[in-house]
């Protein structure tokens, strides 16, 4: 009687084991439910994964036309000399993109539902920027501008020992500022030069700043040559910091 009880036992045991098995080999096999390698649940085939999709590009599209003499009609720039560039919270959203022989450019962007500027620069004409959603996928045709003329400034950057300085980031707002979304920019050349010829004329704040030196804030009034910005080398500091004996 107990070796018949055993044997029933054992019976029920090895069904237990067989069915465990099934389940742990279901579970593993390609596309069952079962564990991904970082632990978490996985789905049969054919549903979502989970993986976030790159989203959609976003492409703007607009035309740049140019104000004669006498500002009746209007004309394309000249070919190459009219470029189109896309920012966001002042950082610059890929590479520029050339106006056709027609005025028209496009731009391709990342997908963000978010708010982009348009720079529009063609070289002694006012600069333009256009504000407009880039929302993902979407196709976005911005308003014709024409572009007026400019009045341009230039300059140079030069350090406390009247050396030029190179690789001076120099950013202008006008004064008072009516709600620019970003500065004009320029950088200062080799020989610490630098120009802007997409400035409005009349009274503007130019700031001056780069690595290992004391930012310079100028008011300049366009159109101006001849602007000398000096900018002062940061002297390093070393001391210590002593407590109460």
């Amino acid at each position: 009687m107990l070796d018949r009880r055993r044997a029933r036992w054992i019976v029920a045991l090895a069904i237990l084991v067989a069915a465990a098995l099934g389940v742990l080999l279901w579970s593993i096999v390609p596309g069952g439910a079962g564990f991904s390698e970082t632990g978490e649940i996985a789905t049969s085939g054919g549903e979502d994964t989970g993986i976030a999709q790159p989203a959609a590009p976003a492409r703007i599209r607009g035309r740049v036309l140019l104000e004669r003499e006498e500002g009746e009609e209007l004309d394309p720039p000249p070919t190459g000399r009219c470029r189109a560039q896309a920012w966001r919270a002042g950082v610059a959203l890929g590479e520029p993109a050339v106006c056709d022989a027609d005025g028209r450019f496009a731009l391709e962007l990342p997908g963000q539902a978010q708010e982009i500027a348009v720079e529009l620069l063609v070289s002694g004409r006012l600069r333009a920027v256009l504000e407009s959603p880039a929302p993902a996928g979407a196709e976005v045709e911005l308003p014709t501008v024409a572009l007026g003329f400019a009045a341009p400034i230039s300059g140079q950057v030069i350090d406390g020992r009247g050396d030029p300085v190179a690789g001076v980031k120099l950013e202008v707002m006008p004064a008072p500022n009516l709600g620019e979304p970003e500065p004009w920019r320029a950088q200062s050349d080799a020989a610490g030069r630098f120009t802007l010829d997409t400035l409005p004329p009349g009274a503007s704040t130019l700031r001056a700043f780069g690595d290992g030196f004391a930012p310079t804030v100028l008011e300049i009034v366009a159109p101006e040559d001849g602007i000398v910005v000096p900018i002062e080398r940061l002297v390093p500091l070393a001391g210590e910091v002593v407590g109460p004996p």
